[in-house]
């Protein structure tokens, strides 16, 4: 689970992209799964998850304490991905499944 392809995705990486939620929650949880590992575009799970609108990974992600901080090669949190690509209505679903991500970056910047 902590093997990385030429691209840097690992396994965590591949469920996300496949809304693959059950998965993931077996790769953090008994796979040892590195949830802030960053692929060659320095993205995490929890931006491919954002951008892909995969609002239950999400929520893993967060309830798993991602790391909300790190940036993506463009300079982008994941919070900046989701504002970027996604209406007001997905927004809120994701703040609705992120509150506990949005809480710890709105306190990272205090």
């Amino acid at each position: 689970s902590r093997t990385k392809k030429n691209d840097g995705f690992t396994a965590l990486h591949l469920a996300t992209l496949n809304d693959h939620c059950l998965v993931a929650k077996l790769l953090l949880t008994k796979g040892n799964a590195s949830i802030n590992a960053q692929n060659i575009s320095l993205q995490t799970a929890l931006h491919l998850a954002v951008g892909r609108q995969h609002l239950q990974i999400v929520n893993l992600l967060c309830s798993k304490d991602a790391n909300v901080n790190l940036v993506d090669k463009d300079g982008d949190t994941y919070l900046y991905e989701a504002l970027r690509h996604h209406t007001l209505l997905q927004l809120k679903q994701l703040q609705d499944v992120g509150d506990k991500c949005l809480n710890k970056l709105i306190i990272g910047w205090s």
